[in-house]
């Protein structure tokens, strides 16, 4: 966490191995790997032609992305670079310091390797030399001497410490896609590149350039194309970089339009200064073009397909993907999985007042989903719904294309039936065909008829008869003969023409006695509908015209003793509100006086009259005497009990119950 790559002015890669760390390796000294800076890749003036210029100049990099499991680190360890040309060159490996990889990824890669160096098996060879120093950058940096842990951390020296092959510096190699890579018109404008996103192509490594215009383009590369290589590699650097140039292909192209408040195109106004490309974090098969007029998206699943039909064509990893595709330009046909590309304007900034957009970034957050968040030059702040600008504009376009398809439908019908009549005007009339016939063979006969006599004898046949013979025959044969066969085959031909008008007019006649019999049926329907309809359609007028009336003579009335209950009702309410409130004062009394008693700080005293207290105490002098008359009583009345139950032998029961 907190590392960094930086493409600097001084036309160099360099990289923050984050803060710095205060733990002790383990020859107890400080760990100064964390915090340092190293510059694995530094570009020589010879590899950037032109650097003073736009086009020979960097203008921006990004780390590869694939997902293949084979080669998932050594694709990650790769970096692109774009020029401002559009060529896109690469370097590998760039790691940072104490980055942690599961043990597993290494192994596949450290596999790989070795695989390709055991399948060259000659030192001659440029890739097997290149291959081998991968393999030993591999060993160093990865090097784990327990063996026990499910990860590995990749250990980078200082750039000043020239003994250790992870400081080893980087070989720019390229370009893997020029500049001219896209198969366009002569006439295309040349447009600069300012952007480089990764972009998903699933197996592939895929990212996206973006030109002015704007413009973005697609492109695509086999994850053996950026293989770790180092200055060192001397001579092999021609051989190896052009073998490295055939790879790499843009696969899509797509021009973005936006208009002005006054609908003046934007189209050619953007420059790199002011647009910039923005991957988005939720759907893998859209990028966001962001410039001071607005945010345009663009959504391709080119690079998917693509990925799909390299997969189908190699068994293992190519390394040259133009002999399993060809780039989809214009006018191209599409293979059998179709590519959908569609872009729309998802923000529009008015520049009325100098308004800009300012700064844009996008939000995957759960509790606010996928939104545009995007910033003004005034200040504020705006946010867009990408999920819902997504759907809208497929139901747009969805609906745009249903159009096009009834209008494609309308035409085609309309082109068919003006082909019927062109080609049935284009038909001469038999008249204009027979007529020079027959003229041909009636001037013939009218000829053969000055000639006509009685026939010859055999034995008076001389040569010069026999020639008048042949020469009458051969004019008969030209001149009326010849004719009549023409006649006959205009005639026949006419006549086939017009058995199969006729069986043709038959089944259209068939068609449409069909059709005027369903036409029939529909009209008998409808027509039952309607007077169904007219008839439900009168009786609801008179139901409605009946509850109008009723409810024009139900008015709201009350009875005078309706009105007399309610009276009393209002007033037993105004009485009860009067009770309540005497009633609440009363219980907190008794509540305050029964709190009291209970605690024994009150007596509860009674004033009495003299006369009552008198009569009281006399009544309570008389229960005594009643008491004690009744006690003597009592006390008689078991004696007796006793003596007669002694004279009868009673029980201890019965002694018990006396007691």
């Amino acid at each position: 966490p907190g590392s960094m790559a930086m493409l600097t002015n001084e036309y160099a890669i360099a990289l923050y191995h984050g803060p710095p760390s205060r733990t002790r390796n383990e020859n107890n000294q400080l760990d100064i790997g964390s915090g340092m800076v190293t510059v694995p890749l530094s570009f020589r003036m010879e590899e950037l032609a032109y650097a003073d210029d736009a086009e020979g100049k960097v203008t921006d990099f990004c780390f590869a992305q694939s997902n293949n499991n084979d080669l998932s680190l050594m694709t990650s360890m790769s970096i692109l670079l774009l020029k401002g040309s559009g060529e896109v060159s690469g370097a590998s490996p760039v790691m940072f310091n104490g980055a942690v990889v599961p043990r597993l990824t290494v192994e596949k890669s450290l596999r790989f390797v070795a695989g390709e160096i055991q399948r060259l098996d000659s030192q001659e060879n440029a890739k097997w030399r290149q291959y081998k120093a991968a393999q030993v950058w591999l060993e160093e940096v990865f090097h784990d001497k327990s063996g026990e842990s499910h990860y590995i951390t990749a250990k980078v020296q200082s750039t000043y410490n020239t003994e250790s092959i992870s400081t080893w510096p980087l070989q720019l190699q390229g370009p893997a896609v020029s500049a001219d890579a896209f198969d366009s018109s002569p006439d295309e404008v040349y447009r600069s590149a300012f952007g480089l996103e990764p972009f998903f192509a699933d197996s592939l490594v895929g990212f996206a350039i973006g030109r002015d215009g704007p413009q973005v383009d697609f492109c695509a590369l086999p994850p053996t194309a950026i293989m770790p290589r180092f200055e060192y590699e001397g001579d092999d650097r021609g051989e190896l970089d052009t073998a490295l140039g055939e790879m790499g292909v843009v696969v899509e192209r797509v021009l973005v339009e936006m208009e002005d408040d006054d609908g003046t195109t934007l189209r050619g106004r953007t420059s790199h200064g002011k647009s910039s490309l923005v991957k988005d974090p939720v759907v893998d098969t859209m990028i966001h073009v962001v410039s001071t007029n607005g945010v345009s998206t663009v959504n391709t699943n080119a690079m998917t397909v693509i990925s799909n039909k390299v997969a189908l064509g190699a068994s293992s990893a190519a390394t040259n993907i133009q002999g399993f595709m060809s780039p989809i330009g214009r006018g191209s046909k599409r293979s059998k999985e179709s590519v959908r590309t569609t872009a729309w304007a998802c923000l529009e900034v008015a520049s009325v007042g100098g308004i800009s957009l300012m700064g844009t970034g996008i939000g995957s957050d759960a509790h606010m989903g996928h939104v545009l968040l995007t910033r003004l030059s005034n200040g504020k702040m705006d946010a867009v719904n990408m999920t819902e600008s997504r759907y809208l504009h497929e139901a747009n376009s969805l609906f745009e294309s249903k159009t096009e398809e009834s209008q494609q439908l309308k035409c085609s019908e309309s082109t068919a039936a003006d082909e019927a009549l062109q080609a049935m005007e284009a038909t001469p009339a038999l008249h204009t065909l027979v007529f020079p016939l027959m003229q041909k063979v009636t001037t013939g006969i009218s000829g053969m008829g000055k000639i006509v006599g009685a026939s010859t004898p055999v034995k008076d046949i001389d040569p010069s008869t026999l020639a008048m013979a042949i020469a009458t025959k051969e004019k008969c044969d030209k001149e009326v003969v010849l004719p009549l066969q023409k006649l006959k085959s205009v005639t026949a031909a006419r006549l086939e023409e017009m058995k199969d008008m006729h069986k043709s007019q038959l089944v259209q006649i068939e068609n449409l006695k069909e059709m005027m019999r369903v036409l029939k049926e529909r009209a008998k329907v409808n027509e039952q509908n309607m007077n169904i309809a007219e008839s439900n359609a009168a009786e609801m007028a008179q139901q409605s015209s009946a509850i109008l009336n009723a409810s024009n003579m139900l008015l709201p009335t009350l009875t005078k003793a309706e009105r007399e209950f309610f009276s009393e009702v209002t007033d037993l309410e105004a009485k009860c509100r009067a009770w309540e409130n005497s009633i609440k004062k009363l219980r907190e009394k008794s509540q305050i006086l029964c709190d009291s008693m209970d605690a024994g700080q009150q007596v509860c005293t009674v004033n009495l009259e003299p006369q009552i207290a008198d009569s009281l105490y006399s009544v309570l002098n008389g229960v005594d005497s009643l008491k004690k008359e009744a006690k003597i009583s009592l006390d008689n009345a078991r004696l007796d009990l006793e003596e007669v139950n002694d004279s009868r032998g009673g029980s201890n029961e019965n002694k018990a119950y006396n007691r």
